[in-house]
C-alpha cells in the first residue's frame, strides 16, 4: 500500500503546473481560516497538514494551531516555514493516522481534514477517533473526492493507487453520523474544476504545455490567495461540477 504522505499538493509550489488544483486546495484553508475566526476557535487541529501551508493561513485567526502529518520531512519544512514567518501560534508533529491513537492531543474546537479519508485503512475508525477528541459542538471541516470522479478498474477498485476508498455523499453521511457528527452543510468547489477543464482545453488547442501556461498567472503568494478566495471557496453552487464534497459537521 502506498502511504498517504506520498500524495499531496503544495499550493505555493510555483513549479507545479496544476494551477487550479493548487487553488482548490488553498481555497479550503481560506474557508477554514475564515470559519475559525467566525466561531472564535481557540484551538485547531489540522490533519495531514503537509508542509503547514494551511496551518499558516489559519494561524491568522489567533487560534492555537497543531498540524500533524506522517511525513517527517514535511513536518520539518512546516516548522521551518512557520518559524521563518515568525508565527508563534502553530506547532507541528509527526503522527501515523492509521495507528496513532492521538489521545494526547488537547481537545480542539475545530478539526480540518481535507482529502485524507480516502487514503486511510479504516475511515470509520478514524472519524470516531476525531469525534472522541472533541467536546459537544466541536466542528469538523472535511473534504473527500466524489466517487463519480474516481476512476476504478473492473473490480471497482480505485485506479488511483494512493486511494483505498471511494465515497458517495450518502456514504459520507453514514460515516459522519455514525461517528457522532451532525452535518450542517454540504459544500462544493465547482469553479476550480470548471477553470481546470477550460485551462486544459486551451492548452490542448493552442499546443501549450501546462508548465509554459503558468507564465499567464501571477504566482505571488498574494495573488494565489486572491485566486483561492475568488474561485476556491467552498460554496453551495453548481455541485455537479465539483470534483469533491466539503462537509461542515458538528459533534453531537
Amino acid at each position: 500500500m502506498k502511504h498517504i504522505d506520498q500524495e499531496f499538493c503544495l499550493p505555493f509550489d510555483k513549479e507545479n503546473p496544476e494551477f487550479w488544483m493548487r487553488i482548490e486546495h488553498l481555497g479550503r484553508y481560506v474557508f477554514a481560516a475564515d470559519y475559525a475566526r467566525k466561531i472564535g476557535a481557540k484551538s485547531v487541529l489540522d490533519v495531514a497538514c503537509s508542509n503547514g501551508y494551511g496551518c499558516r493561513q489559519m494561524a491568522g485567526s489567533g487560534a492555537q494551531i497543531l498540524g500533524i502529518d506522517y511525513n517527517a520531512s514535511l513536518i520539518d519544512s512546516a516548522t521551518a516555514l512557520s518559524n521563518a514567518a515568525q508565527i508563534t501560534n502553530a506547532a507541528f508533529r509527526c503522527a501515523d493516522l492509521n495507528t496513532d491513537p492521538l489521545s494526547d492531543i488537547p481537545t480542539p474546537d475545530l478539526i480540518t481534514c481535507f482529502d485524507t479519508l480516502e487514503h486511510l485503512e479504516s475511515p470509520a475508525d478514524f472519524l470516531s477517533k476525531l469525534s472522541g477528541m472533541q467536546t459537544k459542538n466541536g466542528t469538523l471541516l472535511l473534504s473527500v473526492p466524489k466517487a463519480k470522479f474516481e476512476p476504478t478498474d473492473k473490480a471497482g477498485v480505485p485506479t488511483n493507487t494512493f486511494h483505498l476508498h471511494r465515497f458517495s455523499e450518502a456514504d459520507m453521511t453514514d460515516l459522519l453520523t455514525g461517528a457522532g457528527y451532525r452535518i450542517q452543510q454540504n459544500l462544493y468547489q465547482p469553479h476550480t474544476n470548471i477553470c481546470m477543464s477550460l485551462h486544459n482545453k486551451a492548452c490542448r488547442e493552442s499546443g501549450t504545455s501546462k508548465q509554459i501556461a503558468l507564465a499567464h498567472f501571477d504566482q505571488s503568494d498574494k495573488s494565489l490567495l486572491f485566486f483561492a478566495r475568488m474561485f476556491g471557496i467552498p460554496t453551495t453552487d453548481l455541485n455537479e461540477f465539483s470534483y469533491g464534497v466539503f462537509f461542515v459537521a458538528q459533534k453531537g
